[in-house]
């Protein structure tokens, strides 16, 4: 049992480092906590984000800064507020600052890396 809860400790404590969104954990107790990690699919997908560094959910937010020079730049995320780094070989379009856009998001080995990036609207 001691061990099962440091297991779920880990991981809500990972969640919370990397979806400060998912702050509602706080006020759960273990056996509640060790319920919800077992039936929500998206706490299931996040966890594995954070085991393999691949995120299946596809985040929406606004480019923010660019850096034309150096080929790079970042997204302000809707829903986390958390900035996010881009290089211009993630996305297809020619991107400019303000434009909205759709991405993945990946672990690298400096943080977190969007990927994949859609332009959604100017």
């Amino acid at each position: 049992m001691v061990s099962e809860i440091k297991k779920v400790n880990s991981k809500l404590n990972l969640i919370l480092k990397y979806r400060p969104d998912k702050h509602f954990f706080l006020n759960l107790d273990v056996v509640t906590a060790k319920l919800v990690l077992a039936n929500l699919q998206d706490i299931k997908d996040f966890i594995k984000f954070v085991e393999t560094g691949v995120e299946k959910e596809r985040h929406k937010g606004m480019i923010t800064d660019v850096n034309i020079q150096r080929y790079f730049g970042f997204i302000l995320d809707d829903l986390t507020k958390n900035r996010v780094f881009f290089h211009f070989g993630s996305c297809n379009d020619f991107i400019q600052k303000g434009d909205f856009v759709e991405y993945e998001i990946k672990k690298s080995s400096k943080g977190l890396e969007a990927r994949n990036i859609k332009i959604i609207g100017r």
